[in-house]
Formats: structure tokens, sequence, C-alpha cells
């Protein structure tokens, strides 16, 4: 079962969830395509693609918001994503 965590979003919750393997596999399949901005304010963590993923957020909704907010929804995804996370 996958792992998944609640993490206070706008008006109410978003629940994040682990990745599978055939997800992992296409984010690190299409990093090279997909990686912008987010991956070099984030470049230390987990790629923007696995939390779009994670979190179902369209990406241009992502660069909506600011940093810090954008930090505590990585940190929801990294915290259900731990293994991905040790592996990039």
């Amino acid at each position: 079962m996958r792992r998944t965590k609640n993490i206070a979003w706008g008006d109410g919750d978003l629940t994040v969830k682990e990745l599978t393997m055939q997800e992992l596999i296409e984010v690190l399949g299409t990093l090279s395509r997909t990686a912008d901005h987010l991956d070099l304010v984030f470049h230390e963590r987990l790629p923007s693609e696995a939390v779009v993923i994670s979190s179902g957020i369209p990406r241009t909704e992502l660069l909506a918001f600011p940093p810090s907010r954008l930090d505590e929804l990585w940190k929801g995804v990294e915290e259900v994503n731990p293994f991905f996370l040790d592996a990039v």
C-alpha cells in the first residue's frame, strides 16, 4: 500500500502520495525534458515532476506559489517518498 500524507494547502488539505516504481521510472526518464526553474530552486530535493505527480498539482499552478509555501509541499512529498529522495 502507498504511503500518503495530508498537508494543509489553500482552504483545505492536500493528500500527497508515495510514487510507484513505474512513476519513479517515468520521472527519471523525463527529467531532462521536464527540469525547469523549480528544479533549480529545489536542486538538492526531489525532482519537480515527482512533486507534480505526487500532489496532483499542475506545474503551472506550482509556479504561482512562493518558495516558502512550495517548501512545505516538497517536505510532504519527500516524507512519503524517502526511498526516492535517498536515490536522487
